[in-house]
């Protein structure tokens, strides 16, 4: 698990991080919706479902002049009358639409005829943007600053995952701040019914925050999940932006709390690991103590809830809905990787905290927890105990989710590829995934990033390539892929930004341990035309 001792083994070939300041503020936002909407439906059987449609190409925030009322959570008024006040917005870019952005944001060109009060709000919210990319680093490029922020072509020094990279950072800018810059959690997708806060997908957006240098905004992500409602079984599937859950039959999912875990340590070592001079001072002004008094409540809720679930004979967890949002009844893989994860991030998060006796009473659980997973899952690693077919999960068994690759399970990670390929060249979340045509990104992605840590470059440098070939018309990752290549469901994913952001990020450090190594030309896409299987 890449908590704080996996993380402090790689510090030395890490530069430290630029600072960047983070701000508090409620979370608001409004969306414009166009296009079909859909849900995220589980696969039936039977015959497979119709071509999924692209219910936005991607987010952006939007300036105009608009009644303030209603609005006034993201509303700036820049004077005149209180019905003709300057209005941001968080929108849906609707399918089938390219809107002219301002150089190097996300935030929609208003125009040269429109009101002089919107054009300086906009550009004053572009250069917000800006300014946060270039305080911190984007992952696949040559550099950080500004100048490379706002290019619309690679630099020569840059990887080929450059502009991927670049989309990916401003479209986890535009998930996690309102168009005035104040921090929320982030919703899943921009529209429909991916307009909600998934734990899951927000842990892994507080982890790709902290590993670029805003670890002070990933904190205020983490936050946000340590004044919601649990259950004793878990964290609610999902969270509307007020805190409240979102009643609508999912199963609590017990992975979230390790999730949680997991990204709170992560958080916490890179600010330990970014100071040089030894005053806990980490890379966005935030010190190792701060952030844990911020994450203590998040911290000591998904800790009690993943030692009250393996305080059992066999300290093995319950069966509990994972990532499949299926209402499970044997244990997953899923489940258990994480609850894995967490535990060891909360050993470290407790002596971070000086609480040394707790630290080895959870060091000690998650050793016992470690025994019961290996025994349970290997030497085949299936998605379930008893099972026999494999999953996208099996990647949370390796770095760098695990501190190394729990016995067996790289070797079976590499037998799954073929059994999870979709006609458009990217997997399914499983070999037993009934819905035969569509290529998930969240899963593709979690490959090249498994790849990444275990050592196979060219393996997370296939799969950055095909997503490189598959984003939306503004350069944003879409949730899914039809089987000749057109993206599908919603753009972007934040799961899917998120984790190409730690796939370049660990790659990179690859490259800092092993010493330069030419990065590999990316293969232009074949014109209206799918991809060949992989």
């Amino acid at each position: 698990m890449p908590g704080v001792r996996s993380v402090r083994r790689r510090a030395a070939a890490r530069a430290p991080l630029p600072r960047s300041h983070h701000r508090t503020a409620p979370v608001v936002g409004i969306t414009l919706v166009a296009g079909l909407v859909l849900g995220s439906a589980l696969p039936v059987d039977g015959d497979p479902p119709p071509r999924i449609p692209l219910a936005s190409e991607g987010a952006a925030h939007s300036w105009a002049l608009g009644e303030t009322a209603g609005n006034a959570g993201n509303a700036v008024t820049t004077g005149g009358s209180t019905d003709a006040a300057v209005v941001g917005r968080d929108v849906a870019v609707p399918t089938g639409t390219s809107p002219t952005f301002l150089p190097g944001t996300r935030v929609i060109d208003p125009g040269a005829g429109a009101d002089p009060r919107v054009v300086a709000a906009a550009h004053e919210e572009a250069q917000r943007q800006r300014a946060w990319v270039a305080a911190g680093r984007i992952p696949g490029t040559a550099t950080a600053t500004a100048a490379a922020a706002t290019t619309t072509t690679a630099a020569a020094a840059d990887t080929p995952h450059a502009a991927l990279a670049r989309a990916a950072m401003l479209d986890l800018y535009v998930a996690t701040h309102t168009p005035d810059g104040a921090v929320h959690p982030p919703l899943a997708a921009p529209t429909g019914a991916w307009r909600y806060v998934w734990p899951r997908d927000a842990a892994f957006v507080a982890v790709a925050l902290a590993r670029t240098g805003h670890a002070g905004d990933a904190v205020q992500v983490l936050e946000f999940f340590g004044d919601v409602p649990v259950t004793p079984t878990g964290y609610h599937a999902r969270y509307r932006p007020d805190g409240s859950p979102v009643g609508d039959g999912r199963s609590a999912q017990l992975d979230g709390a390790g999730w949680l875990l997991w990204a709170s340590g992560e958080v916490v070592a890179s600010l330990d690991d970014g100071d040089d001079d030894g005053d806990g001072d980490g890379e966005d002004g935030l010190t190792t103590q701060d952030a844990l008094t911020r994450l203590a409540d998040v911290v000591g809720t998904s800790g009690d809830l993943l030692l009250a679930a393996t305080d059992r004979p066999g300290h093995l967890p319950p069966p509990s809905s994972d990532y499949w949002e299926l209402r499970e009844t044997r244990l997953t893989l899923g489940t258990a990787t994480p609850v894995l994860a967490g535990l060891a991030a909360l050993g470290d998060l407790r002596e971070f905290a000086g609480h040394d006796g707790d630290a080895t009473a959870a060091r000690e659980r998650h050793a016992r927890v470690r025994t019961a997973v290996v025994d349970a899952f290997g030497p085949r690693w299936p998605r379930e105990v008893g099972g026999r077919e494999r999953d996208a999960a099996l990647a949370f068994a390796l770095p760098p989710f695990q501190d190394e690759a729990l016995p067996g399970a790289e070797a079976a990670w590499r037998l799954i590829a073929r059994g999870m390929a979709r006609p458009a060249g990217g997997l399914a979340p499983g070999e037993g995934w009934r819905e035969p045509g569509h290529s998930w990104t969240p899963q593709t992605t979690l490959d090249a990033l498994a790849a990444a840590a275990t050592g196979d470059p060219p393996r997370a440098e296939q799969r950055l390539d095909w997503l490189a070939r598959h984003t939306t018309a503004t350069g944003s990752i879409p949730e899914k892929v039809t089987p000749d290549g057109a993206a599908a469901q919603v753009a972007p994913l934040v799961w899917s930004s998120a984790l190409v952001v730690l796939t370049l990020d660990e790659l990179a450090r690859a490259q800092e341990l092993d010493g330069a190594r030419p990065a590999p030309a990316v293969a232009p896409p074949a014109p209206d035309a799918a991809d060949a299987p992989r």
